[in-house]
């Protein structure tokens, strides 16, 4: 991590919110609660390297909700490397891991045939602190492997 000029507590506790945001981000996701993980990201995020990229993130949350629908889903992150641009900006990068069951019908139309998948990446990731709160500003998300089962 490294920090501009200035409080080292408070770059701290600036890099303990961060975290808890992504733990909110894989919580709210496996828990279907959208509005809360809507509240992660500012209103104008940006989301690459999804099924549902683009710059509108209530589209993405409408497509993540859609995608997860009659899914059971597992996502953790580990290992971030925070870096602080400035006092209200910082970059992450997240090792990621998720794991997506679909419980009846199978799954998402690119693993026809399977019911679900594991897979393994990395989250590319701004955040920006708006009114207070640290969020997800931009979120890229590259796939190292994927396993369909």
């Amino acid at each position: 991590m490294t920090a501009p000029a200035g409080d080292p507590v408070a770059r701290l506790l600036d890099l303990e919110a961060i975290k808890q945001l992504k733990a909110r981000y894989f919580r709210s996701v496996d828990s279907k609660q959208y509005a809360d993980f809507r509240a992660v990201f500012t209103d104008d995020a940006t989301i690459k390297g999804t099924f549902a990229s683009g710059s509108d993130i209530d589209r993405f949350v409408a497509d993540v909700a859609d995608r997860h629908a009659g899914a059971v889903t597992v996502h953790r992150g580990a290992d971030p490397e925070i870096t602080f641009v400035d006092g209200d900006t910082a970059t992450g990068v997240w090792a990621m891991f998720d794991l997506l069951e679909w419980q009846e019908g199978g799954g998402p139309a690119e693993y026809p045939g399977f019911r679900g998948f594991r897979g393994f990446g990395y989250y590319h990731e701004t955040y920006r602190r708006v009114d207070g709160k640290w969020k997800i500003a931009e979120l890229e998300l590259t796939r190292t492997r994927i396993d369909p089962f």
